[in-house]
């Protein structure tokens, strides 16, 4: 199609004036761009946007993510909302004594906020200070008698206290005045899956559990709760469905990362955990969910006897502790007193460098560990396996010795001793401690 001149002027003139309005908006945008990087957002509007990610963390159940967005935003800790919510959030990971701290301090910024009381007597509650959350609750109730939330953990804390009836007429009273609140039909309902858990009534709590989740399809935090009941129930396989949905719907969930990974290696699902410890471990920034999967992917290469991979994970996992208490592999030869944890990781340390071969390796954390616990018959007993691989006979024969001095009835440790006898040349030894370990195998 061909345009006449007239046309065409006007077409340029319409071009024209689009181009100038474009260039306007760009330079009007760009102007804001620069605005903004020479001015800071105001802090109002900073706080704001961070906690809308702790809740949107809350409300998906994410402990994980919001632990680690809340240790990096320390302005929020300020924040009474977002205190209480960490608080909660540490509760459910059996972080007790911290969760406690954070919502006691939630509850003082908040200065008499019925809800953020509820939450720091349920704290109380599940801290084994039955009483003190009571008298909180009490307190709250006075100035808000239908108030769910306190009504919530009375009922909990009457039934902790055996007293089974009150704890039921608060939850009919918390459910008669429950209106659409979500954050509080949540605590009811747990309150509910827990109350049956606790009376062994397990069909029930699973029944509870369904209906929520139903009640609320494509809702993270009801998905990760009934996972978590089945979990609780012994059903590792129903509960790895969960979470396998958890994961679906949101591919960087930290928490249902962690613990599909734990029940997946429970069950024997080896490759799959690793895969899943990998993902929940993301660029390594938080270097809790670096210490919690490197430990876990080291015990699932162990299980698949991938020796050498389990050796380079414990390797990573053993320096961030030694960093955690302030040593480093230099230090860790002279220290006065060292940690029996860290004695135990250092044998399972051990048994990969056996298993690869590097019987010298091994022997430095073997002698490390005899050293501050001589009496340790697992760490003896490697360390004679590794000496007899070296050939230095004399050496393990004296731990075989000691072994055996300490426990006389182990059959293992004679037929040992009796290969260390026999390369010594010393038959009539190495015969009597073969008759040994045939007698006591009978016995087993």
């Amino acid at each position: 199609m061909f345009l006449s001149g007239s046309a065409k002027n006007r077409y340029s003139r319409l071009k024209c004036k689009a181009l100038q309005v474009g260039f306007t908006l760009t330079f009007i945008s760009m102007s804001f761009a620069l605005v903004s990087y020479m001015i800071p957002i105001p802090p109002v509007l900073a706080g704001t946007v961070g906690l809308n990610t702790v809740r949107r963390y809350a409300d998906d159940d994410d402990r994980f993510s919001l632990n680690h967005f809340m240790n990096t935003h320390p302005d929020l800790q300020k924040n009474a909302e977002a205190m209480e919510l960490w608080g909660l959030s540490m509760l459910s990971n059996k972080r007790n004594q911290e969760a406690l701290r954070t919502l006691s301090q939630a509850n003082a910024l908040a200065k008499g906020n019925f809800n953020t009381a509820s939450s720091l007597a349920y704290g109380l509650c599940l801290t084994g200070k039955g009483d003190q959350g009571m008298s909180l609750i009490d307190k709250v109730l006075a100035g808000d008698a239908d108030n769910c939330r306190a009504l919530t953990v009375k009922s909990l804390l009457l039934g902790l206290s055996g007293k089974e009836v009150g704890a039921d007429q608060c939850l009919k009273h918390a459910e008669s005045v429950l209106k659409d609140k979500k954050k509080d039909e949540y605590f009811l309902v747990k309150a509910r899956i827990d109350t049956a858990l606790r009376r062994f009534h397990s069909a029930q709590a699973l029944e509870l559990a369904d209906a929520y989740v139903k009640g609320h399809p494509g809702n993270v935090r009801a998905l990760v709760l009934r996972a978590e009941t089945k979990r609780f129930l012994g059903k590792s396989e129903a509960a790895i469905k969960d979470f396998d949905e958890v994961l679906r719907l949101r591919r960087d969930h930290a928490t249902a990362l962690k613990l599909n990974g734990d029940l997946n290696r429970q069950a024997g699902h080896y490759e799959k955990a690793i895969s899943l410890y990998e993902r929940f471990r993301g660029d390594g920034q938080d270097t809790s969910r670096k210490d919690l999967s490197s430990k876990a992917t080291a015990e699932c290469y162990e299980k698949l006897r991938r020796y050498k991979e389990a050796l380079k994970a414990r390797n990573e996992w053993l320096g961030m502790r030694l960093s955690a208490n302030g040593l480093t592999w230099k230090s860790l030869e002279t220290v006065k007193n060292l940690n029996l944890q860290l004695a135990r990781e250092l044998l399972t340390r051990s048994f990969n460098q056996v298993e690869l071969g590097l019987y010298k390796d091994a022997l430095k954390d073997l002698n490390l560990i005899l050293r501050h616990y001589p009496r340790m018959a697992s760490a003896l007993e490697r360390r004679a396996i590794c000496l007899t691989r070296l050939k230095r006979y004399k050496e393990a024969l004296a731990d075989y010795n000691q072994l055996i001095l300490e426990q006389s009835q182990y059959p293992r440790w004679y037929k040992e001793r009796g290969k260390v006898y026999e390369s010594l040349g010393e038959k009539s030894k190495a015969r009597a401690d073969e008759a040994r370990f045939a007698e006591l195998s009978k016995l087993d």
